[in-house]
């Protein structure tokens, strides 16, 4: 485990597999990590993308082969949360409690149970593939707007249960 600044794309030595945050449409605005890792990937990758059975479902993970980044393989991790969260966080908003310690620490443990949920079902796509490195950015920061703390503390409770999942494994 390395924690490394910088863009994702500057990290993928080793690693079996890079995590690309995006929609569940896979619609690419050309930002942020997958931006970037769409650009790395290249036309080839975008080609094989059009394969998939759309919408892919909220903090799946799909594998798909890297393109240009080949033999990587690329993880198209979904980060839009699912309905029922977007729903219990409009009645957290619409009952008057926005801005109170109550409110903040709600929506923290909401976020890091979202993060470890997406970093499970990338851990478990990857490990189903016999893939064991991953690169990836700090997954749900950006358009989902999670924190990083609260990334990383549902990033550490998946990872913790998926070495417990595998305990003699690389």
């Amino acid at each position: 485990f390395e924690v490394v600044e910088g863009s994702v794309t500057e990290h993928l030595a080793g690693a079996d597999a890079v995590a690309c945050p995006c929609l569940g449409s896979l619609r690419n605005y050309g930002l942020g990590a997958q931006g970037a890792v769409r650009r790395a990937a290249g036309a080839s990758f975008e080609h094989g993308l059009r394969s998939l059975r759309l919408p892919l479902a909220p903090l799946s993970a799909t594998l798909v082969e890297g393109g240009a980044l080949a033999p990587m393989a690329v993880a198209m991790v979904v980060t839009t949360p699912p309905r029922e969260v977007l729903d219990l966080l409009d009645e957290m908003h619409i009952s008057g409690d926005v801005g109170s310690a109550e409110h903040a620490s709600r929506v923290e443990a909401l976020g890091a149970s979202l993060s470890q949920r997406l970093h499970a079902s990338l851990f478990g796509e990857l490990r189903a593939a016999g893939l064991w490195s991953v690169a990836m950015p700090t997954l749900a920061t950006g358009g989902t707007g999670l924190s990083a703390p609260c990334v990383c503390a549902g990033l550490a409770t998946a990872l913790l249960e998926d070495v417990r999942q595998q305990p003699g494994s690389p």
